[in-house]
């Protein structure tokens, strides 16, 4: 029916979408589920409406407490939280070994996950975190952590869905211990050993690991990949030419053809130019657009530089390779794909610009994306226990309605810096609270410059 379709949409958009949730998200009920269970208290005891200070802030500061608790015992696992916490950013290349399980019930024990895991192969770390929502599994094998993914996916583990993301790279600091192999692996094992009548040393995963160096590092471009190929396949006429993006300026044909296997196996190698007028010659000149095409010979030619060359550098540039398309819009894809590259490039520099700013530690804080329900107690109720809290302002509209944003002003800047790395992954009112520096009032700049002059001024009467 309509809904096992839609589970099967979301299972197959999943293998291809780098990330989805945040890293560190945990779900309320989970969240008064740990918190109740800490204190020896029912849950319905923690949720009691008739308690003094307000409920949301109470299911914020236990969210708060064990994001806390996961992230030092992530730390003391190994586990890289900067680059966990890169997990939206699309640049960042993902592991092929490493998922992040979340959307966990809170009973979960870590033999559960082993066991839910281990029949796809080698195991190295798995790693669970306090609150039991969130897990991190390390497979030996590439292919084994695949297939795991592929069956596991939105799949129902006790009564909720399983939410799976590959892992970013880098995500362990170390390399993985020494680890039993998997029921799959073992199965291998005997299954060898029976047959040849002599035992067969089982490759580690990190082994075969080695073996596939030449394979696409990231998951989304290696699923592209084999669609391309299978696209090959169906139309062997069209499929002999490859566009071949992000190049060298500097590279020309001739480097480009060998790199692509020389004229053994390329018919031609031809990058795409346009003219300039350089100022420095006096003349017209022709330079590359970054962008061009491999003709080869046969079908089997393009399909095999399309597998080992995808990713590897050329003049110190990773080229990105597919199937060209009909003639006359590659060039129209390069240029257009030039002009978006151009502008991300602008968008960056002016991120980092505003990011920059924004992070320069001050006393005062900006928080965003503050629900409609909230009000200035609560505010003030969910920063007080990282400091001194001065003051607390929330805009209004002329409709008595606050704004979405408010200011947390603390004593010392050191405070404010506490406040804002313990509430950064805090959900107020099941929303995301965004917390950023607050630029210093401009009133309040301007009147400290007028008493500065004022002072210099009576010093020089004098």
């Amino acid at each position: 029916g309509y809904k096992k379709e839609k589970e099967d949409r979301m299972k197959e958009r999943s293998e291809k979408e780098e990330f989805h949730w945040n890293s560190l998200f945990l779900r309320s009920d989970a969240v008064a589920d740990v918190t109740a269970q800490k204190y020896g208290v029912e849950k319905g005891e923690f949720l009691d409406p008739t308690e003094s200070g307000s409920m949301a802030v109470k299911m914020a500061l236990a969210e708060t407490q064990l994001i806390s608790q996961t992230k030092k015992l992530f730390e003391e696992e190994g586990i890289n939280l900067d680059v966990l916490s890169s997990h939206n950013n699309k640049k960042i290349p993902r592991s092929r070994e490493v998922l992040v399980v979340k959307n966990l019930p809170s009973f979960t024990k870590k033999k559960d996950i082993e066991s839910l895991f281990s029949p796809f192969g080698g195991l190295g770390r798995v790693v669970l975190a306090p609150s039991n929502s969130i897990c991190v599994v390390e497979f030996l094998n590439g292919s084994e952590a695949k297939s795991s993914f592929k069956s596991l996916a939105y799949s129902k583990f006790h009564h909720v869905p399983l939410f799976l993301e590959w892992a970013p790279k880098g995500i362990f600091d170390t390399p993985p211990p020494a680890a039993k192999a998997g029921k799959k692996g073992e199965k291998e094992e005997k299954a060898k050993e029976v047959q040849g009548g002599k035992k067969e040393v089982r490759k580690t995963g990190r082994e075969k690991e080695e073996e596939d160096e030449d394979e696409d590092e990231n998951m989304e471009g290696e699923m592209q990949q084999e669609l391309e190929l299978e696209e090959a396949e169906e139309d062997s006429e069209n499929r002999r030419t490859l566009y071949v993006k992000n190049l060298n300026f500097s590279t020309d044909d001739s480097a480009l053809l060998k790199f692509m296997g020389g004229t053994k196996a390329v018919r031609t190698a031809k990058i795409a130019r346009t003219k300039v007028y350089d100022q420095e010659k006096g003349k017209t000149v022709t330079r590359s657009r970054g962008y061009g095409f491999v003709e080869f010979k046969d079908q089997e030619g393009a399909v095999k530089a399309l597998r080992e060359k995808q990713g590897k550098e050329l003049d110190g540039f990773a080229l990105s390779l597919k199937f060209s398309k009909r003639v006359g819009e590659e060039g129209e894809e390069g240029e257009r794909a030039a002009e978006r590259a151009k502008k991300e490039r602008e968008k960056g520099r002016e991120r980092e610009r505003e990011e920059k700013e924004n992070e320069k530690p001050t006393s005062k804080l900006m928080v965003k994306n503050v629900a409609f329900e909230a009000n200035k107690k609560e505010l003030r109720e969910l920063f007080s226990p990282f400091g001194n809290v001065k003051s607390v302002r929330i805009p209004k509209k002329f409709n008595g309605e606050h704004r979405g944003f408010g200011f947390v002003e603390y004593l010392t800047k050191e405070e404010a810096k506490a406040a804002k790395e313990g509430l950064k992954h805090t959900h107020f009112y099941g929303r995301h609270l965004v917390i950023q520096y607050a630029a210093p009032d401009p009133s309040l700049t301007a009147l400290q410059e007028q008493t500065k002059k004022h002072v210099d001024t009576l010093k020089w009467i004098e």
